[in-house]
């Protein structure tokens, strides 16, 4: 008798090892059908994301092209512009301006 009652007692522990283990592998498989869900939906989400970036892109370079005949400038304007800045610049007191000799 003195035998058989470790036996049991270890036959027991076992047995409840094995279920703890086999409801860990159940709600480890129910964990991975709602991953596998989950990245599924992001997937499809994903999709839908790039195919508006992509439509949005093309939208955005058409913009583009039609903006940048729009502002073509002259360059009566942008001599007058240079002249502004140029006047700033010799207005303002505080720079120095050096004259340098190209030939050295």
């Amino acid at each position: 008798m003195s035998l058989v009652l470790p036996w049991l007692r270890l036959s027991s522990a076992s047995q409840q090892k094995v279920k703890a283990l086999e409801q860990d592998k159940v709600a480890q498989a129910l964990e991975i059908t709602k991953l596998k869900q989950r990245v599924r939906k992001l997937e499809r989400k994903n999709k839908l994301k790039v195919f508006g970036l992509r439509r949005l892109k093309k939208v955005g370079t058409a913009q583009r092209i039609k903006s940048f005949t729009d502002t073509v400038m002259d360059d009566e304007e942008d001599a007058s512009k240079q002249r502004r800045i140029i006047a700033k610049i010799d207005a303002d007191k505080d720079v120095i301006l050096e004259e340098v000799n190209a030939a050295k």
